[in-house]
């Protein structure tokens, strides 16, 4: 029985590190070329302030900040999710 409560805790804990999510800053060139081909597109005027890959365990996504104040989030294959747009009133 005491065996059995280990390897649950110990399963718990494996379970619960693994569902952490990991974020990093990315280099501009290390962003998906799909990505980088929509921000091109949609924006040609605009330049990437920042790149960030988010990592958890069963997707990554990317967000790109743009220095128009404009935000995308992209999925897995370089589409883009979320669009967010900074209004200064």
């Amino acid at each position: 029985m005491k065996i059995c409560k280990i390897l649950i805790t110990v399963l718990f804990s494996a379970a619960l590190l693994m569902s952490c999510d990991s974020e990093k800053i990315l280099p501009v060139d290390e962003l998906p070329t799909e990505v980088r081909a929509y921000v091109g597109n949609a924006y040609p005027e605009a330049v990437i302030i920042y790149a960030k890959q988010e990592s958890s365990l069963f997707n990554t996504t990317y967000e790109v900040q743009l220095d128009n104040g404009i935000k995308v989030e992209f999925n897995e294959e370089g589409q883009p999710i979320d669009i967010e747009f900074d209004v200064d009133d």
